[in-house]
């Protein structure tokens, strides 16, 4: 098991909620981008997510790919023009009781 995956056990174990951040877009999901992992922290900075309006996707948790699954149903709904994103950043929330959604800002 690698590093990450035992930090988010211990996390998820504290009861904080955890963020796989998508940023730094070049152009959109289909060139490079940065992903960062963040967890809940109440003492330091704020994740501001007022900047922009956001369509959020529940994730299947019973299916075991229930995120790749999502960000194909997102991809398919951006390309069928039914959401139009803004590509500054995107984000998978983790929370502590199991359930995990897919933000994505948008116009």
């Amino acid at each position: 098991m690698g590093k990450n995956s035992l930090g988010i056990k211990q996390f998820l174990k504290e009861d904080l909620t955890i963020a796989c951040v998508y940023h730094e877009y070049q152009t959109n999901y289909k060139d490079d981008y940065t992903v960062s992992l963040c967890k809940e922290d109440n003492t330091n900075g704020v994740f501001d997510t007022s900047k922009y309006q956001w369509e959020v996707y529940k994730v299947d948790v019973n299916d075991k790919l229930g995120v790749i699954n999502t960000w194909q149903k997102i991809w398919l709904d951006e390309e069928n023009h039914k959401i139009n994103r803004v590509y500054d950043f995107d984000f998978e929330q983790y929370k502590p009781n199991g359930e995990i959604s897919i933000a994505v800002a948008i116009f």
